[in-house]
């Protein structure tokens, strides 16, 4: 048996036999491992190239295994090619307890799809089917310091504002704030739908996620509208775009400017949506808030000893209104 002591700059093996098997998942466990994921991590991605492996051999005639770090380098990439006759119903096959003993892949895609963060199918025609299945490293604990205060109208129980962190591929990170429309259980409802479009649309250009949240809450007639900020950190940018009273401010050394535009998603969406991008500051924050914060002068918070936590506690405490719903959000770069 070989195990690869190589980095993983693109390793390949054939798969012929149940020893091919045992092979090739040994080796990409041992390379997820030294490419920096946890054991439980490297385990899962190698769990999901047995899946997809074993069924290329058993009921596709075999086929070729190769494993390299993804674009950004913040992930590995498998791919799984086989020889079989393609699959017919990609939906069917991704069904769970779904089998097949025809010539293509067939059972346990589902579950590697959820071992992994990206399952794609390549190719699917009658000369094989190519899979590739990604999984990138967590975010890094210090890539960004985010701090968040939200609380609801003193006179209500719900809170109508919202908001969602969402941290993917390894090196960005979306953050998303809502206010919905007016009080209490209709406003967070609206803002709760929303969330939900922006958490299934997250990798979207900013504008495409604004225009789907708008879509679905036209569509299901809902009697609130949303205000929404969405702002992306990546390794490199720096971009925002945002529909309403939203505010946004950032330290005037990081020469970050993002303007707000008129409007209301489900009411009334500007023609164009403005995106607005800067190369990433070395050192930067960033504070987001819906109208339930009244402050025309944050120069006084931009301070780079504290935390992002402690500087939204500070400001939320002098600035937010008991008569509304209030967040804040700081982010730290």
């Amino acid at each position: 048996m070989y195990i690869s002591t190589q980095s993983c700059h693109t390793l390949a093996w054939e798969i012929q036999d149940e020893v091919d098997l045992y092979i090739i998942v040994e080796n990409v466990k041992a390379c997820a491992e030294k490419f920096g994921f946890t054991p439980y991590d490297s385990t899962l991605i190698s769990l999901a190239v047995s899946e997809i492996s074993t069924n290329a051999l058993r009921y596709a005639h075999g086929g070729r295994v190769s494993i390299q770090p993804t674009l950004n380098s913040k992930g590995l990439e498998v791919t799984i090619k086989d020889h079989g006759k393609g699959i017919k119903d990609l939906s069917l096959v991704m069904q769970d307890g779904y089998s097949t003993t025809i010539d293509s892949l067939g059972i346990g895609f589902g579950a590697a799809a959820r071992l992994v963060d990206e399952m794609i199918f390549d190719h699917n025609s009658d000369d094989g089917t190519t899979i590739r299945l990604i999984k990138y490293l967590p975010v890094p604990d210090n890539y960004l310091d985010i701090g968040v205060v939200s609380f609801p109208d003193t006179r209500e129980l719900l809170n109508g504002d919202g908001y969602l962190i969402k941290k993917y591929e390894g090196d960005k990170v979306l953050i998303a704030i809502l206010d919905g429309a007016g009080h209490g259980a209709k406003a967070q409802e609206a803002t709760q739908q929303t969330k939900n479009i922006i958490a299934e649309n997250y990798k979207l250009p900013l504008d495409q996620i604004l225009h789907k949240c708008d879509t679905f809450l036209r569509k299901i007639h809902s009697g609130r509208g949303v205000e929404l900020g969405l702002l992306r950190i990546t390794s490199t940018y720096a971009e925002f775009s945002g529909i309403g009273h939203i505010g946004v401010h950032s330290n005037r050394e990081s020469h970050l400017s993002f303007p707000m535009q008129n409007g209301r998603l489900a009411w009334a969406l500007p023609k164009k949506i403005l995106m607005t991008r800067y190369s990433k500051p070395d050192h930067f924050m960033i504070i987001l808030h819906t109208d339930g914060i009244v402050n025309n002068n944050f120069h006084t918070f931009y301070d780079f000893q504290a935390t992002a936590q402690s500087i939204a506690v500070d400001l939320f405490n002098q600035y937010a209104q008991s008569d509304d719903d209030a967040t804040v959000i700081i982010v730290k770069g």
